[in-house]
């Protein structure tokens, strides 16, 4: 597959190409003093979640994503559990793009 933000996998160029520019960044950002990245998203009860990369990982992170468990989308804004008329959500998610 080609590195398509919406498909759940990236070919090996795409992911090179995302670790290649987080390379680029990981010596400016320390120079700046920063030692990590946040990563925050909206999930589906609007509740603001983040992720934490810590720079030295960051050119990981950028090639194969953070990841992020399905289990956020079960959870509502009052902390309840959704019931789900499967034994799990259908919920695919691909690596999160960092860069």
């Amino acid at each position: 597959m080609t590195g398509d933000l919406h498909s759940d996998r990236l070919d090996v160029a795409e992911r090179n190409r995302r670790a290649e520019r987080a390379r680029e960044l990981v010596t400016p950002l320390a120079d700046a003093g920063v030692v990590g990245i946040a990563t925050p998203w909206v999930d589906n009860s609007r509740i603001t979640r983040v992720k934490a990369v810590p720079l030295a990982q960051l050119e990981h992170a950028a090639a194969w994503g953070i990841g992020a468990s399905p289990v956020f989308d079960a959870f509502l804004t009052d902390d309840s559990i959704v019931s789900f008329p499967a034994s799990k959500p259908s919920v695919t998610l691909s690596p999160a793009p960092m860069i």
